[in-house]
């Protein structure tokens, strides 16, 4: 992830993981500083809700889920 940011000069990451019950469902924000690097990396960890009921709806459902979070650059 850090690899490709630095290849398209983004400074910005969404990193996106599954909804878990065990796992950690609180947002995250992550800044990597580094000599490489003329600004700092922030790396935003969101989790998603990827259930469906129906395949087909599958991909508009998770493009609006998408547009829905709150990501804190």
């Amino acid at each position: 992830m850090v690899s490709y940011a630095i290849r398209r000069n983004c400074k910005n990451i969404l990193l996106l993981y599954p909804n878990s019950q065990t796992g950690l469902n609180t947002p995250a924000l992550f800044q990597i500083q580094s000599a490489m690097l003329a600004e700092k990396l922030n790396i935003n960890v969101q989790n998603l809700d990827i259930t469906y009921d129906n395949i087909h709806d599958a991909d508009e459902l998770i493009k609006e889920r998408v547009k829905k979070l709150n990501p804190i650059f």
